[in-house]
């Protein structure tokens, strides 16, 4: 089961590697989609660029003394068993050494408004969904069965990443296999579990954290204007061994034309581009 009681608070948790600790986790956009190409038999595309969240982790210090305060934890520690001393600035520790793997993001998908000439796609948190979750059990959420999130294809779980960004260790979760089945106008709901810790007297594993997307559109692969060249974010998750599409030009499609030619030719350089980009940059 899902504990959503849990969004956006200081929570004490019981056990796992956050046990006897308060944590409070946030989610920030640092890579929106703008497009997408509906997924048919063939042509499966992902969404472009790809999305991309980071996660930020809080300690509530001193909890209920007149020295309380809130401390952002470095990334090096965000899933550590040891716990972190007064004095967070003075320590320094290694990123490669830290297992993540506990740490997971999803994501759904909603409707938006199409969006007004001259202005982006709209994002806001629209009403929420039931979803089978599978591992995590059963939703506790509102049915909504018109919900679009059953025409999502690819990885909607993804496990987070280390890596250094702009000199500064972050922690990202990269949905870099995630393609739409229809058309129209969406956004994306993010959410964070930690799944190896428990808050006090429950079993279920608590959503840390969650995050609305900003709107992006999915084409017809008729109507598909093409991609742009890829982002300095989407390279530099190449660069450190992160599965992406890349693209050095623009890659438009000639009217008419609706073969599979440049899926094929981003795969190759993708296949290309991991193996030779394997383990992350000499630190």
């Amino acid at each position: 089961m899902q504990d959503e009681t849990c969004v956006g608070r200081f929570v004490r948790y019981d056990c796992g590697p956050l046990a006897g600790r308060v944590i409070r986790a946030e989610l920030h956009e640092f890579q929106k989609p703008d497009m997408g190409r509906k997924f048919a038999k063939r042509d499966r595309r992902p969404l472009d660029p790809p999305p991309v969240i980071r996660l930020r982790m809080f300690e509530l210090l001193n909890p209920g003394l007149p020295s309380e305060q809130e401390a952002e934890l470095p990334a090096e520690y965000a899933d550590t068993y040891t716990p972190i001393p007064f004095d967070i600035a003075a320590l320094t520790i290694s990123s490669s050494d830290i297992d993540v793997s506990g740490l997971i993001a999803h994501i759904d998908l909603f409707p938006v408004p199409p969006p007004t000439e001259g202005q982006p796609a709209p994002s806001f948190p629209p009403p929420p969904v039931s979803v089978d979750l599978g591992f995590l059990g059963p939703s506790a959420l509102s049915p909504r069965p018109s919900s679009p999130t059953g025409s999502v294809f690819g990885s909607s779980f993804v496990h987070a990443v280390h890596m250094d960004w702009r000199g500064e260790p972050v922690i990202f979760f990269v949905f870099s296999d995630v393609s739409v089945r229809q058309e129209g106008y969406f956004c994306l709901r993010y959410r964070f579990f930690d799944l190896f810790s428990r808050t006090a007297g429950s079993s279920d594993v608590p959503i840390a954290a969650e995050l609305y997307s900003g709107g992006f559109v999915v084409h017809s692969t008729k109507d598909f204007p093409g991609l742009q060249p890829s982002t300095p974010l989407t390279k530099h998750l190449s660069r450190w061994g992160v599965r992406v599409n890349l693209r050095e030009g623009d890659r438009r499609r000639a009217a008419g034309d609706s073969s599979d030619d440049d899926d094929s030719r981003d795969r190759s350089a993708n296949s290309r581009k991991t193996l030779k980009n394997a383990r992350p940059p000499t630190r």
